[in-house]
């Protein structure tokens, strides 16, 4: 039933593809609202198999790597709809639309659907990491698609003769620029966000009697690495002003999308998918001492 319903939604953001694809080798007046049409059905099958997963499972979508990687590609598929709606001349809808098609792929074939720890102190907790981290990782997305056309649009306006198809439609170098400077402030505070709610959840996980070392775990040493990094990053930027800041700016969105690569290989490849990973409400089993004790009393 699952896999059927993310087929639904992938399969109508697939479809969305081929007018923006004709939009470019034969323009029409029907190309964006078909375009729109699609993304708003495929929008709205995401949003009701979010909402079956949160009525079956009595959990809200953040508490799985499966649900936390479908929200990321929800909510870039809201952006490319409003995108699409806004600037109808001038969209660039067609890359947004990829991203939101491998998300769904990561989420269908890589993420896990284990639930992640669910003890009452740490829920509170557990939402803001979860949400930090979610938007941390938009920001890093967004960014790098900004650095991407920040880039194209510097070498068709150095080159006119040799324009890139997209180069008309995208955004001025200033908002690009600035769209790339904005993005790695953001996602320096969601990262330092995500890192506290993190440490503070490592703590009640150790009170709860997981004994796990923090720096074996390499996704918590990656994200405190990639942090770091953006905080370098934005303190050398702000102290040493050099020609060309744009291309350096976008090269560095571009290296924290990699950087970003490397912890979702992490996520999903060591055990940090199974770390304290538990069923909501699960009972709590009673040893058998406990038993033969209770029964000879």
């Amino acid at each position: 039933m699952e896999n059927i319903g993310i087929v639904c939604f992938a399969a109508c953001y697939l479809l969305a593809l081929v007018p923006e694809g004709l939009r470019k080798v034969r323009p029409s007046g029907w190309n964006v609202p078909m375009e729109i049409g699609l993304l708003l059905a495929g929008v709205a099958a995401h949003s009701a198999f979010l909402y079956y997963r949160i009525q079956v499972y009595e959990r809200l979508p953040l508490s799985s790597q499966q649900d936390w990687v479908l929200v990321v590609a929800w909510v870039f598929a809201c952006l490319t709809l409003v995108q699409l709606s806004i600037r109808r001349e001038r969209c660039f809808s067609g890359p947004l639309v990829v991203w939101v098609l491998i998300l769904t792929g990561v989420a269908r074939f890589v993420a896990g659907p284990e639930t992640y720890a669910y003890l009452p102190a740490s829920r509170t907790w557990g939402m803001v990491h979860g949400v930090s981290m979610l938007l941390a990782t938009i920001s890093i997305l967004l960014g790098f698609l900004s650095g991407i056309m920040y880039l194209i649009k510097a070498a068709s306006l150095k080159k006119p003769g040799r324009k890139h198809p997209l180069a008309k439609r995208l955004p001025s170098l200033e908002w690009l620029y600035y769209a790339n400077r904005h993005s790695r402030k953001f996602t320096a505070v969601m990262l330092g966000l995500g890192v506290l709610s993190g440490l503070v959840l490592f703590r009640f996980a150790e009170l709860a009697g997981d004994k796990t070392s923090l720096w074996k775990d390499g996704l918590i040493v990656g994200t405190m690495a990639l942090l770091a990094w953006y905080l370098v990053s934005l303190l050398v930027g702000h102290f040493w002003r050099r020609s060309h800041e744009g291309h350096q700016v976008a090269y560095r969105t571009i290296a924290g999308f990699l950087a970003l690569c490397l912890l979702f290989l992490l996520a999903f490849c060591t055990e940090h998918r199974h770390n304290r990973a538990v069923e909501p409400r699960q009972p709590l089993e009673i040893p058998a001492s406990s038993e033969s004790e209770g029964g000879l009393r």
